[in-house]
């Protein structure tokens, strides 16, 4: 059975991906985005896509560690202070 909950991670799954920059923003902001669509966002080539994604109230604690080492510093000071803070 395909649950609401499991189509709507795959569509997540797809924008995180996607080559339009607000789509995959968008995603990553997404209040319903998922441990593995952050794991994805957190990865991405694109400043904005890690931002939204470090900034998401469900990212993991995995996901800040790795994010706390980000090339850009605005990027891993957020990833840092919201490490401290767990």
């Amino acid at each position: 059975m395909i649950t609401k909950n499991k189509l709507l991670e795959e569509q997540l799954l797809e924008d995180v991906v996607s080559n339009d920059l607000s789509v995959a923003v968008a995603a990553a902001s997404s209040q319903y985005a998922t441990n593995a669509v952050l794991n994805i966002a957190a990865r991405d080539k694109d400043k904005e896509v890690r931002l939204a994604a470090v900034n998401n109230v469900n990212i993991s604690i995995e996901i800040l560690q790795f994010l706390a080492n980000d090339i850009d510093d605005e990027i891993s000071t957020i990833a840092k202070l919201k490490l401290e803070a767990k």
